[in-house]
């Protein structure tokens, strides 16, 4: 399960001790009793919240952008430190330091994109969408990721994500393995694996990317090829356009050929 619990367990005299033995090899944040801790993905260190660990340490601080003060650009992990955060940083005025879909959701996606291309970039993959087919032909994955899903506060984000890249919107809703869309590489364990096997460990570097590239919209010509009366002629319905009278026809049109010569 990804909902890990954020209060401790009762530490008996024995886990103590166990404690004190390991408190000079601690990683800072972890959980000085291994019974209790997770490993992180990315770093020797085990954890009772593994996945704040990680998206706070080893990934940029914008990828999970409603835990994420976006004055500071920093990363807490979870809402709660936000809020700590926004009351004694910014006195609890957080216009401009939480995430809005209006004010932030292109940058958010174009920053992810950018961020997925560095990592496809590290791998030699020529798309950013080959990506999902090293995570799905890699056994690691399905054994991490297999049970994972997404939380609630992931969806909204991921569907802008879809949206702006064109993709499908459904695969918000879905478990991250097997990888499905380039969407599925924004859940927690999938990217931290993604980033370790890339060896792409920057998280200040900031890219912005367009994925998806709006078609260059074509203009009607006519180069004396009379679209008009062909489509009168064949009674196609492919060009309603030319169903008119002339004048509101050299409104709709561009541009024109003048020249021309006789064979």
């Amino acid at each position: 399960m990804d909902g890990d619990l954020d209060y401790e367990d009762y530490i008996s005299d024995k886990d103590e001790t166990e404690a004190q033995e390991t408190r000079a090899k601690h990683i800072n944040g972890a959980t000085l009793i291994k019974k209790r801790g997770r490993s992180c993905p990315l770093c020797k260190g085990k954890f009772t919240h593994p996945r704040r660990h990680t998206i706070r340490a080893h990934l940029p601080w914008y990828l999970y952008p409603s835990t994420a003060c976006w004055s500071c650009k920093l990363q807490f992990g979870q809402a709660r430190f936000v809020q700590i955060h926004m009351i004694e940083v910014h006195s609890s005025d957080d216009v401009g330091c939480r995430y809005t879909d209006e004010q932030y959701e292109q940058k958010w996606v174009e920053l992810v994109n950018g961020y997925l291309k560095q990592i496809s970039n590290a791998f030699g993959f020529k798309e950013v969408s080959q990506a999902c087919d090293y995570v799905n032909q890699n056994i690691r994955f399905r054994e991490s990721c297999h049970l994972s899903t997404f939380l609630d506060e992931d969806i909204s984000p991921i569907l802008s994500f879809n949206r702006i890249n064109h993709l499908e919107p459904d695969t918000a809703y879905m478990k991250p393995y097997p990888a499905v869309s380039l969407s599925s590489l924004l859940h927690w364990k999938v990217l931290s694996l993604l980033t370790l096997d890339s060896g792409y460990l920057d998280t200040s570097t900031e890219q912005r990317l367009q994925l998806y590239i709006p078609p260059v919209k074509i203009n009607f010509v006519d180069s004396h090829f009379h679209l008009e009366k062909l489509r009168r002629r064949v009674g196609s319905s492919d060009f309603p356009q030319f169903n008119t009278d002339k004048d509101q026809i050299k409104n709709f049109l561009q541009f024109g050929i003048s020249n021309y010569c006789f064979p």
